[in-house]
């Protein structure tokens, strides 16, 4: 677990360390299994358009395909080794963006908890990226995607590193940070909800500040409330 240190709180983050270069080549392969593998599948049923109209190239679609996919794979894996028995977590297939739901917990108590896993690239300093810059990001509606289904959770990943000249490279060593996350209800404008184009013309999206949503145990706490309910 890795701590920022921000003005008004302490921010945890949980860091996966990923390093290409790396003599054993464990990584190596599994970059390249999960970049020709899932994420070229996913990048050819991708939008070529992104949320403000704009045409995407292959290579931009395929490097935030493998952005989603390295985020919900891993924090797949961190959320089943956290609940152990509790639950079972479910990563859904992509059929459609009308119904997709990214995770799913099913709880041994009957319940269950939809996910929707939000990832972005960062090229700052990570207390920066904490503490002033990124925020949680909930419930969104494009020119192209006039709504999508409501999840229980909105969780965050963020990829740090791995830039060479201003560009990705799937060769150098990057971190894919889960970054907490927050409750959909707190996304609306009544309780934390802000609402940001981020700069995209024809999007509105309900965010949080990423400090004032829930770090990495809080909202491992928060989600087990739902599994211990009666």
């Amino acid at each position: 677990m890795e701590t920022i240190k921000c003005p008004d709180r302490d921010y945890q983050l949980y860091a996966y360390e990923i390093d290409p270069t790396s003599e054993d080549g464990e990584d190596k392969e599994f970059v390249e299994m999960t970049r020709d593998g899932e994420a070229h599948e996913l990048a050819q049923r991708m939008n070529p358009r992104d949320p403000a109209g704009r045409k995407r190239s292959w290579k931009v679609r395929l490097k935030k395909a493998y952005l989603g996919v390295l985020a919900e794979n891993l924090i797949v894996k961190y959320l089943q080794n956290q609940y152990g028995q509790e639950a079972k977590i479910i990563k859904e297939r992509f059929v459609s963006h009308d119904t997709h739901v990214d995770i799913k917990i099913h709880w041994n108590n009957g319940k269950e908890t939809t996910i929707e896993v939000r990832s972005s690239f960062a090229h700052d300093g990570m207390s920066k990226v904490v503490c002033e810059i990124f925020d949680h990001l909930g419930p969104y509606t494009t020119s192209f995607k006039p709504g999508e289904v409501r999840k229980n959770f909105y969780l965050r990943g963020i990829l740090y590193e791995g830039w060479e000249q201003g560009s990705f490279c799937y060769d150098s060593k990057h971190i894919l940070y889960f970054a907490g996350g927050a409750p959909g209800h707190w996304f609306k404008p009544e309780n934390k909800g802000r609402r940001k184009t981020l700069k995209q013309e024809g999007a509105e999206y309900w965010t949080i500040p990423l400090r004032h949503g829930l770090d990495v145990p809080e909202i491992i706490k928060e989600m087990r409330s739902v599994g211990s309910a009666v």
